[in-house]
Protein backbone atom coordinates (compact mmCIF):
# COMPACT_ATOMS: atom_id res chain seq x y z
CA UNK A 1 0.00 0.00 0.00
CA UNK A 2 2.82 2.38 0.91
CA UNK A 3 4.61 1.69 -2.40
CA UNK A 4 1.41 2.37 -4.31
CA UNK A 5 0.95 5.70 -2.52
CA UNK A 6 4.56 6.77 -3.22
CA UNK A 7 4.20 5.77 -6.87
CA UNK A 8 1.04 7.87 -7.18
CA UNK A 9 2.76 10.85 -5.52
CA UNK A 10 5.68 10.55 -7.95
CA UNK A 11 3.25 10.54 -10.86
CA UNK A 12 1.47 13.61 -9.54
CA UNK A 13 4.79 15.38 -8.99
CA UNK A 14 5.78 14.90 -12.62
CA UNK A 15 2.60 16.70 -13.67
CA UNK A 16 3.51 19.86 -11.73
CA UNK A 17 4.84 22.59 -14.09
CA UNK A 18 8.39 23.83 -13.39
CA UNK A 19 7.18 27.36 -12.74
CA UNK A 20 4.90 26.05 -10.00
CA UNK A 21 7.51 23.66 -8.65
CA UNK A 22 9.99 26.52 -8.19
CA UNK A 23 7.58 28.25 -5.84
CA UNK A 24 7.08 25.25 -3.55
CA UNK A 25 9.43 25.51 -0.56
CA UNK A 26 11.44 22.49 0.46
CA UNK A 27 11.63 21.49 4.10
CA UNK A 28 15.16 22.42 5.19
CA UNK A 29 17.55 19.74 6.40
CA UNK A 30 17.90 19.47 10.14
CA UNK A 31 19.89 17.58 12.73
CA UNK A 32 20.08 17.34 16.50
CA UNK A 33 22.60 19.60 18.25
CA UNK A 34 24.32 18.36 21.40
CA UNK A 35 26.64 20.78 23.17
CA UNK A 36 29.33 19.65 25.57
CA UNK A 37 30.12 23.02 27.17
CA UNK A 38 27.59 25.51 28.50
CA UNK A 39 27.94 29.02 27.08
CA UNK A 40 24.59 30.05 28.54
CA UNK A 41 24.58 32.22 31.65
CA UNK A 42 22.29 29.82 33.47
CA UNK A 43 21.98 31.95 36.60
CA UNK A 44 20.77 35.05 34.72
CA UNK A 45 18.54 32.93 32.48
CA UNK A 46 16.85 31.21 35.43
CA UNK A 47 16.32 34.59 37.10
CA UNK A 48 14.67 35.87 33.91
CA UNK A 49 12.65 32.64 33.75
CA UNK A 50 11.28 33.15 37.26
CA UNK A 51 10.25 36.72 36.48
CA UNK A 52 8.63 35.81 33.16
CA UNK A 53 6.79 32.80 34.56
CA UNK A 54 5.45 34.79 37.53
CA UNK A 55 4.13 37.56 35.26
CA UNK A 56 2.62 35.16 32.73
CA UNK A 57 0.99 32.93 35.35
CA UNK A 58 -0.43 35.97 37.13
CA UNK A 59 -1.79 37.23 33.83
CA UNK A 60 -3.36 33.88 32.95
CA UNK A 61 -4.94 33.46 36.38
CA UNK A 62 -6.49 36.92 36.25
CA UNK A 63 -7.96 36.17 32.84
CA UNK A 64 -9.49 32.91 34.08
CA UNK A 65 -10.99 34.53 37.19
CA UNK A 66 -13.74 36.28 35.29
CA UNK A 67 -16.78 37.36 37.35
CA UNK A 68 -20.16 35.75 36.81
CA UNK A 69 -22.43 37.60 34.44
CA UNK A 70 -26.22 37.70 34.30
CA UNK A 71 -28.78 38.49 31.62
CA UNK A 72 -32.51 38.71 30.96
CA UNK A 73 -32.59 35.49 28.93
CA UNK A 74 -30.93 32.15 29.15
CA UNK A 75 -31.28 28.53 30.19
CA UNK A 76 -29.74 28.60 33.67
CA UNK A 77 -31.75 30.42 36.32
CA UNK A 78 -29.84 32.22 39.10
CA UNK A 79 -32.23 31.48 41.96
CA UNK A 80 -30.45 33.81 44.38
CA UNK A 81 -31.23 36.75 42.06
CA UNK A 82 -35.00 36.24 41.87
CA UNK A 83 -35.44 38.76 44.64
CA UNK A 84 -33.90 41.36 42.32
CA UNK A 85 -37.05 41.19 40.18
CA UNK A 86 -38.84 43.14 42.92
CA UNK A 87 -36.37 46.00 42.50
CA UNK A 88 -36.78 46.07 38.74
CA UNK A 89 -33.64 44.11 37.83
CA UNK A 90 -34.69 41.39 35.35
CA UNK A 91 -31.19 39.90 35.01
CA UNK A 92 -31.94 36.53 36.61
CA UNK A 93 -30.26 34.16 34.15
CA UNK A 94 -26.61 33.12 34.37
CA UNK A 95 -24.61 33.90 31.25
CA UNK A 96 -21.93 31.47 30.21
CA UNK A 97 -18.47 32.96 30.66
CA UNK A 98 -15.86 31.55 28.32
CA UNK A 99 -12.51 30.98 29.99
CA UNK A 100 -9.19 31.02 28.21
CA UNK A 101 -7.72 27.61 27.48
CA UNK A 102 -3.94 27.59 27.39
CA UNK A 103 -3.63 24.88 24.75
CA UNK A 104 -0.59 26.11 22.87
CA UNK A 105 2.42 24.78 20.94
CA UNK A 106 5.40 27.14 20.56
CA UNK A 107 8.43 26.74 18.31
CA UNK A 108 11.35 28.98 19.28
CA UNK A 109 13.70 29.66 16.36
CA UNK A 110 17.12 31.04 17.39
CA UNK A 111 19.10 33.00 14.81
CA UNK A 112 22.66 31.61 14.82
CA UNK A 113 23.93 33.48 11.75
CA UNK A 114 27.16 35.44 11.40
CA UNK A 115 25.54 38.81 12.09
CA UNK A 116 24.72 37.56 15.59
CA UNK A 117 28.46 37.58 16.36
CA UNK A 118 28.41 41.40 16.43
CA UNK A 119 28.66 42.93 19.91
CA UNK A 120 27.08 40.49 22.33
CA UNK A 121 24.02 39.52 20.27
CA UNK A 122 24.71 35.79 20.31
CA UNK A 123 25.28 35.83 24.06
CA UNK A 124 21.95 37.59 24.64
CA UNK A 125 20.15 35.40 22.10
CA UNK A 126 21.38 32.11 23.57
CA UNK A 127 20.40 33.15 27.08
CA UNK A 128 17.05 34.43 25.81
CA UNK A 129 16.17 31.24 23.90
CA UNK A 130 17.08 29.06 26.87
CA UNK A 131 15.09 31.25 29.28
CA UNK A 132 12.09 31.34 26.94
CA UNK A 133 12.00 27.55 26.59
CA UNK A 134 12.48 27.09 30.34
CA UNK A 135 9.61 29.52 31.01
CA UNK A 136 7.14 28.01 28.55
CA UNK A 137 7.86 24.45 29.68
CA UNK A 138 6.75 25.40 33.19
CA UNK A 139 3.32 26.66 32.11
CA UNK A 140 0.57 24.06 32.05
CA UNK A 141 -0.99 23.63 28.62
CA UNK A 142 2.06 24.91 26.73
CA UNK A 143 4.47 22.68 24.75
CA UNK A 144 7.71 24.03 23.33
CA UNK A 145 10.43 23.12 20.82
CA UNK A 146 13.62 25.11 20.19
CA UNK A 147 15.88 25.09 17.14
CA UNK A 148 18.66 27.28 15.74
CA UNK A 149 19.06 28.34 12.11
CA UNK A 150 21.98 29.48 9.95
CA UNK A 151 23.49 28.56 6.60
CA UNK A 152 27.21 28.11 5.96
CA UNK A 153 28.86 29.14 2.71
CA UNK A 154 29.49 25.57 1.55
CA UNK A 155 25.91 24.40 2.21
CA UNK A 156 27.35 21.17 3.60
CA UNK A 157 25.71 21.19 7.02
CA UNK A 158 21.98 21.26 7.81
CA UNK A 159 20.69 24.81 8.32
CA UNK A 160 18.44 23.76 11.20
CA UNK A 161 19.88 22.54 14.51
CA UNK A 162 17.35 21.06 16.93
CA UNK A 163 18.20 22.26 20.45
CA UNK A 164 15.35 20.95 22.59
CA UNK A 165 12.33 18.97 21.42
CA UNK A 166 8.75 18.65 22.68
CA UNK A 167 8.46 17.62 26.32
CA UNK A 168 12.22 17.62 26.89
CA UNK A 169 13.86 19.51 29.73
CA UNK A 170 16.11 22.23 28.25
CA UNK A 171 19.83 21.76 28.94
CA UNK A 172 21.95 24.94 28.86
CA UNK A 173 24.78 23.23 26.94
CA UNK A 174 22.39 22.36 24.10
CA UNK A 175 21.64 26.06 23.62
CA UNK A 176 25.37 26.86 23.43
CA UNK A 177 25.51 27.09 19.67
CA UNK A 178 28.06 29.25 17.82
CA UNK A 179 27.16 31.76 15.09
CA UNK A 180 27.61 30.59 11.52
CA UNK A 181 27.30 32.51 8.24
CA UNK A 182 24.03 33.40 6.46
CA UNK A 183 20.52 33.99 7.83
CA UNK A 184 17.97 31.72 6.06
CA UNK A 185 14.93 33.10 7.88
CA UNK A 186 12.41 31.65 5.37
CA UNK A 187 13.77 28.16 6.09
CA UNK A 188 13.36 28.79 9.82
CA UNK A 189 9.72 29.69 9.23
CA UNK A 190 9.07 26.64 7.02
CA UNK A 191 10.67 24.36 9.61
CA UNK A 192 8.55 25.89 12.38
CA UNK A 193 5.45 25.47 10.22
CA UNK A 194 6.15 21.78 9.61
CA UNK A 195 6.67 21.17 13.32
CA UNK A 196 3.59 23.10 14.42
CA UNK A 197 1.17 21.63 11.90
CA UNK A 198 1.85 18.19 13.39
CA UNK A 199 0.89 19.31 16.89
CA UNK A 200 -2.55 18.68 18.43
CA UNK A 201 -2.64 21.99 20.34
CA UNK A 202 -5.28 24.47 19.22
CA UNK A 203 -2.99 27.51 19.21
CA UNK A 204 0.32 27.41 17.34
CA UNK A 205 3.02 30.05 17.74
CA UNK A 206 6.38 30.64 16.07
CA UNK A 207 8.65 32.75 18.28
CA UNK A 208 11.73 34.13 16.53
CA UNK A 209 14.83 35.29 18.40
CA UNK A 210 16.87 37.21 15.81
CA UNK A 211 18.57 40.46 14.89
CA UNK A 212 15.92 40.57 12.21
CA UNK A 213 17.72 40.82 8.89
CA UNK A 214 17.45 37.73 6.61
CA UNK A 215 20.45 37.17 4.35
CA UNK A 216 21.56 34.40 2.02
CA UNK A 217 20.23 34.77 -1.54
CA UNK A 218 18.63 37.26 -3.89
CA UNK A 219 15.01 37.87 -2.95
CA UNK A 220 15.27 36.43 0.55
CA UNK A 221 13.42 39.42 2.00
CA UNK A 222 10.42 38.69 -0.26
CA UNK A 223 10.70 34.98 0.58
CA UNK A 224 10.61 35.85 4.29
CA UNK A 225 7.44 37.87 3.84
CA UNK A 226 5.88 35.12 1.70
CA UNK A 227 6.67 32.48 4.32
CA UNK A 228 5.21 34.75 7.00
CA UNK A 229 1.98 35.11 5.03
CA UNK A 230 1.73 31.35 4.58
CA UNK A 231 2.15 30.64 8.28
CA UNK A 232 -0.48 33.23 9.10
CA UNK A 233 -2.81 31.67 6.52
CA UNK A 234 -2.32 28.33 8.27
CA UNK A 235 -3.35 29.89 11.57
CA UNK A 236 0.19 30.07 12.98
CA UNK A 237 0.91 33.24 14.91
CA UNK A 238 4.37 34.81 14.75
CA UNK A 239 6.11 36.91 17.38
CA UNK A 240 9.70 38.14 17.32
CA UNK A 241 12.26 39.11 19.94
CA UNK A 242 14.75 41.40 18.21
CA UNK A 243 18.30 41.25 19.55
CA UNK A 244 19.69 44.81 19.70
CA UNK A 245 18.22 45.84 16.33
CA UNK A 246 14.65 46.93 15.42
CA UNK A 247 14.67 45.21 12.00
CA UNK A 248 12.16 42.61 13.23
CA UNK A 249 9.46 45.29 12.89
CA UNK A 250 9.95 45.16 9.10
CA UNK A 251 8.56 41.63 8.97
CA UNK A 252 6.50 40.92 12.11
CA UNK A 253 4.00 43.22 13.79
CA UNK A 254 4.19 41.54 17.19
CA UNK A 255 7.76 42.25 18.28
CA UNK A 256 9.98 43.61 21.02
CA UNK A 257 13.68 44.54 21.02
CA UNK A 258 16.05 43.59 23.85
CA UNK A 259 19.66 44.53 24.50
CA UNK A 260 20.26 42.27 27.49
CA UNK A 261 18.78 39.27 29.27
CA UNK A 262 17.47 41.65 31.95
CA UNK A 263 15.18 43.23 29.35
CA UNK A 264 13.74 39.89 28.28
CA UNK A 265 10.94 39.45 30.88
CA UNK A 266 8.99 42.61 29.96
CA UNK A 267 9.63 41.96 26.25
CA UNK A 268 8.44 38.38 26.56
CA UNK A 269 5.41 39.51 28.52
CA UNK A 270 4.62 42.03 25.81
CA UNK A 271 4.69 39.63 22.85
CA UNK A 272 3.02 36.71 24.67
CA UNK A 273 0.30 38.68 26.45
CA UNK A 274 -2.03 38.78 23.45
CA UNK A 275 -0.97 35.42 22.06
CA UNK A 276 -1.71 33.36 25.16
CA UNK A 277 -4.88 35.09 26.29
CA UNK A 278 -6.68 36.11 23.11
CA UNK A 279 -9.38 33.74 21.98
CA UNK A 280 -8.45 31.92 18.74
Amino acid sequence: MKKMALKELDRMSKDVPDVVRAGIPQLPRSERFYGDVSLVNESDAITATSRMRAKLMGMLQSVKRQPERYGTTGRKLAVNRLVNMATGDPRIFKKRVETVSINTAVVIMLDASGSMASNNRMVVARDAAFALHHTLRGIGGVSALSAAFDMNMDHDSPPIQLLCTWGEKPAPENFSIWPGDYTPTPWALWYARAQLLQRPEQRKICLLVTDGEPYGWDGIEADTKAATRRLEKDGIEIAAIGIELPDVATYWTNNRVVNSIEELPPAMFGVMNDLLTRKP
